[in-house]
């Protein structure tokens, strides 16, 4: 009986916490009915103190997110998010803006001729380089090495991709600035 009661109570808090994704909408959705704007609250009363958060998402015609606003309950701007997508959909600029509006993060994406990530350079307000990352892939197309440079262009992260037979992924493997392992995470598919 006990242990019923804590399996129910887990599935809740488990239901509870995937509920957002469960509820919104699909791309296909959001293009088919034409929706271009969105507009959610959040409460959240499960800590002692109650929080409010309002969202505002904008949608381009192919259902991709190009603004998202996050405010609090006084109306406050608390994040505010653009992006831009080339004729693939694939996301080619990010910008993070204050609560007035100025961009202080900007990230470009370029791709291959295959339309793979290529790089990702991180920019701050002033537009100097905070980070490059840049990817490496095999002849079946498969991420195989990702690396990350500073504003120096020193290498301060790697992580390492490896691949069984059938395509799947393997390992990750993460490597600090000195060539260190950090982390690694390996898969086994039956």
């Amino acid at each position: 009986m006990k242990k019923n009661l804590i399996y129910k109570v887990c599935l809740f808090f488990i239901a509870l916490l995937f509920s957002e994704n469960l509820i919104a909408q699909s791309v296909k959705d959001i293009v088919d009915l034409k929706i271009k704007t969105v507009y959610s609250k959040t409460v959240d009363a499960r800590k002692t103190q109650k929080s409010i958060k309002h969202n505002i998402t904008k949608y381009d015609k192919h259902g991709n997110v190009i603004e998202a606003i996050e405010l609090n309950d006084d109306s406050v701007i608390t994040k505010w998010e653009k992006f831009k997508y080339n004729n693939h959909d694939d996301e080619t600029e990010y910008q993070l803006s204050d609560t007035a509006g100025n961009v202080t993060k900007t990230t470009i994406t370029t791709y291959d001729k295959w339309n793979q990530e290529a790089e990702k350079i991180t920019k701050d307000a002033s537009g100097k380089v905070l980070e490059k990352v840049a990817s490496t892939y095999d002849v079946n197309n498969n991420k195989i090495l990702e690396t990350t440079t500073d504003k120096d262009g020193i290498i301060i992260r790697k992580v390492l991709f490896e691949y069984d037979n059938k395509g799947m992924i393997k390992s990750r493997k993460f490597y600090n600035e000195k060539g260190e392992l950090t982390y690694s995470k390996e898969h086994i598919y039956n």
